[in-house]
């Protein structure tokens, strides 16, 4: 046995050398690949290829998320990609719908708005192999996607900040009102009961508890309802006088000045943190969520913004017919003349406004007219 084990040993450096040779193989028919792969990154920024760690296409809200990258932990590559400052969306992936999840996704959005990409929201994912999947998304890393996404941003928190006020709002009064009127209804039926003759050959009915309302309070609830409304027209009323007695005293055109100059100011702020956040995009941190170790940066410009978010053209020799087929004869011709009276109306308006302006400024364009004579 020691004899063959020197044998062995004898023969150990041809033996590694033929791994080494096996080695120089694999390097000489994959460094090239491994290279476009995971260095320099052409096998992903060639339209006709796929880098072997792309997943597939996202199809979804009209566009197709061709990044895509496979998530094993959300709660982790969210993390790093968060400093990305991309929009992200993570999608489960089905091989039918109500299947078995096969497995999720993370599809950076670099172009266009968010528009109706929610939590939810259902699509198609085509993987690197052809096949057709169901996907949903089931969360959402937000972050500005374009310039004007970002200039529109405060505006659509301010709307829906104040439509979920106003909705809180009347759903309070509503449920406080409906519960009014039903113990009005209610202390009306007791007293009504109570006053009921008994019916003939029927034991006698035990006495109420407590003693009946008055008949004034039969009707507290409508009175309460009624007394409400009366308070929130008087209040309104006030309000309006307010503003009314407020804005005479007011030079409409300094309001309109100090309105634009806030509205041109937030536009301003929200351009430049949007342009800021837009230029620091980094997708190479995507890649680094999923455990790669990237030495330099991959910043996303906008033509590489446009590639890998895009909307598909339609097909050669089709057009888009934009009348609507089913609409009975002259519908088209009557939403015209409606359109046309919509825009002459707004003329209209804006023609008196800016006369009653020049009417309460009138003074100044005297004073104007005179100064320049």
């Amino acid at each position: 046995v020691l004899g063959f084990i020197e044998q062995d040993l004898a023969a150990k450096p041809e033996l590694d050398q033929i791994c080494n040779l096996e080695k120089l193989v694999l390097y000489q028919r994959w460094l090239v690949e491994f290279v476009n792969n995971f260095v320099n990154f052409s096998a992903l920024f060639t339209p006709d290829r796929r880098a072997q760690f792309e997943m597939g296409t996202l199809v979804m809200d009209g566009r197709r998320l061709e990044l895509t990258v496979k998530v094993t932990d959300r709660a982790a590559h969210k993390k790093v990609a968060t400093e990305s400052l991309m929009f992200v969306v993570y999608a489960q992936i089905t091989e039918k719908e109500g299947g078995a999840t096969a497995f999720e996704v993370a599809a950076p959005v670099t172009a266009g708005e968010r528009g109706r990409l929610r939590v939810g929201k259902r699509g198609i994912f085509i993987g690197v192999d052809g096949k057709e999947r169901d996907a949903v998304i089931v969360e959402i890393l937000e972050q500005p996607i374009s310039l004007l996404e970002a200039i529109k941003a405060p505006f659509r928190r301010l709307g829906n900040l104040v439509a979920k006020k106003v909705q809180d709002f009347t759903t309070a009064k509503l449920d406080a009102a409906e519960k009014s009127a039903a113990e009005g209804v209610g202390k009306t039926t007791d007293a009504v009961l109570a006053k009921a003759p008994a019916t003939p050959g029927a034991p006698a009915a035990a006495p109420p508890a407590a003693a009946p309302p008055p008949p004034a309070a039969a009707g507290g609830g409508m009175g309460n309802i009624v007394m409400a409304g009366g308070i929130a027209v008087a209040a309104l009323s006030t309000a309006m006088a307010f503003i009314v007695s407020a804005l005479s005293e007011v030079n409409p055109l300094s309001v309109l000045g100090v309105i634009l100059a806030i509205v041109l100011v937030v536009v301003g702020l929200s351009a430049l943190l949007g342009w800021l956040k837009l230029r620091r995009r980094d997708l190479g941190l995507i890649l680094e969520a999923n455990g790669w170790a990237l030495n330099g940066q991959m910043r996303l410009t906008r033509r590489l913004g446009g590639f890998f978010t895009r909307t598909p053209a339609v097909p050669e020799g089709s057009r888009i017919d934009r009348v609507d087929a089913l609409a009975p004869a002259g519908a088209e011709e009557a939403r015209r003349r409606r359109t046309r009276r919509i825009v002459t109306t707004i003329l209209i308006l804006a023609g008196i406004a800016i006369v009653v302006l020049l009417f309460l400024e009138r003074e100044s364009w005297l004073a104007l007219l005179q100064s320049a004579k």
